[in-house]
């Protein structure tokens, strides 16, 4: 959702509020805003919609697990759709290019499985296994979101511009630019886990120069 449309998600939360006959507080209108405004609106009131007519747990107050529930799936199916796309940049962009995604457990979940390159070579036979880890990695930080994440996966060429003295090159968005950004935004510099340690020092040295995240080119997460 976009700042404009937080008069109308506030009007949707007071009328569910209403139906289960409570009242929310300003800082329940924040909470709610701030936990569920990465969705697009018409997800979110489907949401609502769906919880209010569920004969099981409709006479409930949903909260916002409810409607990420509703939206996305369980942890198990969450996981699933995260790894289609990591698949999709294993095989569509490659290790050559960095990339970012639009989901910010992805990254974490990624983080300590590998450099970038190195996850890209991952033999075909040996990606069930890598998916098994990933999957599992996916599915405790949905119950347990981490505080930090690397801001991209950094590929060769971005480490080959580093070692000539040149800026990293900028990554590839995987799907939601917006959301992407916003993964980027709140990252931090990837760390020794995903890169040599002398590469690691150059980016360092070297910086970025700002913080708007340049996309070498945009893929769409369908494929």
């Amino acid at each position: 959702m976009t700042s404009d449309q937080q008069d109308d998600f506030f009007a949707l939360l007071t009328g569910v509020c209403e139906l289960h006959g409570k009242v929310a507080s300003p800082e329940f209108m924040a909470l709610y805003w701030q936990l569920l405004s990465r969705y697009e609106l018409a997800d979110v009131q489907r949401a609502f919609h769906a919880h209010a007519l569920n004969a099981d747990t409709g006479q409930f107050m949903p909260k916002p697990a409810d409607i990420v529930r509703h939206i996305d799936g369980g942890s198990q199916t969450r996981a699933g759709k995260a790894w289609a796309l990591v698949d999709q940049a294993l095989r569509c962009i490659g290790g050559w290019d960095s990339v970012v995604f639009p989901d910010l457990l992805i990254h974490a979940a990624l983080e300590g499985l590998g450099d970038w390159s190195s996850l890209c070579a991952t033999p075909a036979d040996e990606l069930c296994y890598l998916q098994n880890r990933f999957e599992k990695r996916y599915q405790a930080m949905v119950a347990n979101p981490p505080v930090t994440w690397p801001r991209e996966f950094i590929g060769a060429l971005a480490l080959d511009n580093v070692a000539r003295g040149f800026k990293p090159s900028p990554p590839v968005l995987l799907g939601d630019v917006e959301q992407c950004k916003r993964v980027w935004r709140g990252g931090v510099q990837p760390g020794s886990k995903l890169l040599p340690p002398a590469m690691q020092r150059e980016i360092e040295r070297i910086g970025r120069g700002g913080e708007q995240v340049q996309p070498l080119r945009v893929v769409n997460g369908n494929g």
